[in-house]
């Protein structure tokens, strides 16, 4: 079979190490489905000159890809003044959300007035912590308990202090307006309910994007309303970074477990993020403990891993890339493809994937051929997860937002069908050399809205001669 085996997809964080489209082609031939675009390093003028040269780069590659816009929310930082130190245990440090003499400044609006002695700060991904000793006017004062290095603009969590602070900042809104053109998917950072989506969902189409939406899991008041959250998104990611300094570093496995499960539950894609191949940054190999990391993830049912640093700074990020990609693939060839449940009050597309599943199950055909409007009917296919599902797409930006999809293969399609469209579409994807001649095939697909109580399915289990 020459459709590509791996089922979980890659997202690639750009950055740095990835600022030339010659570099950027190579993420996409290594592997990378989605290049993610992180929106809390770049104004929107910069961002912009980054969507368009990814549009450029479609035109070199006829491999599909994805572009993600990652919002940083009311991500709290210190400011770009503050000194690259390295601090110890022990040492005394003064904080203020004012710029002051002998005080480090930091992007906290009311920093003062919500913390209290005895509260933790923590930087970066834990290291280094600091614990306030005194507040004094718009002055913090605190000693640090867990060694660390600050540089300007890194990160800050205050585990136990609840914060006031809007889903969407004004930075995120001009973000938003310069993304809606070019982004397939678009992650919201901390979100905390449903609300939270459905603002960015109002302002994606006041834009007029068809852009995705991906909730990040960083709070632990997410967790509490995360069915809620799921209903609504179009995906989740276990952003297991900030979520880890929430909830404490032993319950980041279980709540992974929780999240995918409730994704699956839901039939949306889940994302697994943050530190998972954190060595190769520097070094060529991943470490056991990192490649064992992967293999848990897509036992638990995982659709993607995203690299961060690994390919945004990192000194090899295709390289990155492609091993991923062989963890992936070799891993897959251990798990055992159960057919999944889809969610209860699904429509009758619902039934009709699964009635090609079984069909393909029992005829032992590993692959679907699925034309499709809106993506639904794929995306259905896609997680009930025992067949390799090619989407033939009418809509370029559906067939790119389907490559967040686990064993999803999106196929350009000017829709024409001919007279009989399962012959259409078999040839279509021989053409596109992700079939061979001889093989069997199941083709199924809908007409009208996948809600529509008029809706006329068929299947077909057909060769590609």
């Amino acid at each position: 079979m020459i459709i590509e085996q791996r089922r979980a997809k890659i997202i690639a964080t750009l950055g740095p190490a990835c600022a030339s489209q010659e570099q950027q082609l190579k993420l996409v031939e290594s592997g990378a489905d989605v290049l993610r675009v992180n929106t809390s390093h770049l104004t929107p003028e910069q961002a912009t000159e980054l969507y368009q040269q990814l549009e450029e780069l479609r035109e070199q590659t006829a491999r599909p890809f994805a572009v993600m816009a990652d919002l940083g929310g009311p991500k709290l930082r210190l400011a770009s003044s503050a000194p690259k130190i390295y601090l110890i245990p022990g040492q005394e440090l003064t904080l203020s959300e004012k710029e002051q003499e002998a005080a480090i400044q930091v992007r906290v609006p009311g920093l003062a007035s919500i913390l209290k002695e005895g509260s933790e700060i923590v930087l970066g991904d834990g290291f280094p912590t600091l614990q306030v000793k005194e507040i004094s006017n718009d002055l913090v004062k605190t000693v640090v308990i867990r060694a660390g290095r600050i540089r300007p603009r890194i990160g800050i969590a205050l585990p136990g202090t609840k914060l006031n602070l809007p889903a969407l900042t004004e930075n995120d809104k001009q973000h938003i307006i310069a993304a809606a053109p070019y982004a397939d998917w678009m992650a919201q950072s901390f979100v905390q309910n449903k609300e939270d989506l459905e603002q960015l969902h109002q302002l994606l189409c006041k834009q007029g994007s068809k852009a995705r939406i991906m909730a990040k899991t960083e709070r632990f008041s997410a967790l509490q309303k995360l069915d809620e959250i799921i209903e609504v998104a179009d995906a989740v990611m276990v952003a297991r970074g900030d979520l880890g300094i929430e909830i404490g570093l032993a319950a980041v496995p279980f709540q992974q477990q929780g999240i995918i499960a409730a994704c699956r539950a839901h039939a949306k894609p889940s994302v697994t993020a943050t530190q998972v191949l954190e060595s190769m940054i520097h070094a060529d190999l991943p470490t056991r403990a990192e490649a064992s990391d992967v293999a848990q993830a897509l036992i638990q049912g995982t659709s993607a891993l995203m690299l961060s640093t690994e390919t945004a700074t990192g000194d090899h990020p295709a390289l990155a890339v492609e091993i991923m990609s062989q963890l992936i693939t070799s891993a897959e060839q251990h798990l055992e493809l159960e057919p999944q449940s889809l969610p209860e009050g699904a429509s009758r597309t619902a039934s009709m994937v699964r009635a090609a599943d079984q069909l393909a199950d029992h005829q032992n055909i590993p692959v679907m051929i699925i034309p499709t409007d809106t993506g639904y009917t794929a995306r259905l296919a896609a997680a009930l997860g025992r067949q390799q599902v090619i989407a033939l797409c009418c809509d370029q930006q559906v067939a790119r937002s389907l490559c967040m999809e686990r064993g999803v293969t999106p196929l350009a399609w000017d829709g024409d069908h001919g007279t009989y469209l399962p012959l259409t579409a078999i040839r279509r994807a021989a053409e596109a050399g992700l079939i061979e001649p001889g093989q069997r095939v199941v083709v199924a697909w809908g007409w009208n809205s996948p809600e529509s109580e008029d809706e006329m399915h068929l299947i077909a289990a057909l060769s590609a001669k």
